[in-house]
């Protein structure tokens, strides 16, 4: 399958944003879906690489219901993934189960792929680029 539908829980709308949640999906439109990933990350790992909290979107999230809100919650239980170990995940799931080219898809163009985009960049700077070859 060479399709990735990408799907982000943040605490932002622009790139730099912490992100709480990464969920994805293979698929094929002509077959359907494949093999799927989701994986909390820690609230203060990512404010620790320097992802920024809006204050906006938090105050969304605030009246959002309650099984909405669980994200939130598990973005600050100990078991939470550090950035770094969730974006490596990410990174490895790709790489097990790809095609030559992937295509991703996302909520528009100007949220899902820049917001993980920043969060990588994010983490480059602590992993001096041994992540990237994995």
């Amino acid at each position: 399958m060479k399709h990735i539908m990408l799907d982000l829980e943040t605490l932002g709308t622009a790139p730099g944003c912490v992100v709480l949640s990464i969920g994805a999906v293979f698929f094929d439109p002509l077959v359907g879906l494949g093999a799927e990933l989701y994986g909390v990350l820690s609230l203060q790992s990512c404010k620790d690489n320097g992802l920024k909290v809006d204050i906006n979107t938090q105050q969304w999230w605030s009246k959002q219901s309650d099984e909405a809100q669980q994200v939130l919650r598990d973005a600050e239980a100990p078991e939470a993934a550090p950035l770094v170990d969730g974006l490596q995940a990410f990174t490895k799931w790709i790489k097990e189960t790809r095609s030559a080219d992937v295509f991703v898809w996302g909520n528009g163009s100007d949220f899902d792929q820049p917001i993980i985009t920043a969060a990588y960049n994010a983490i480059a700077k602590t992993i001096h680029g041994e992540f990237f070859n994995a």
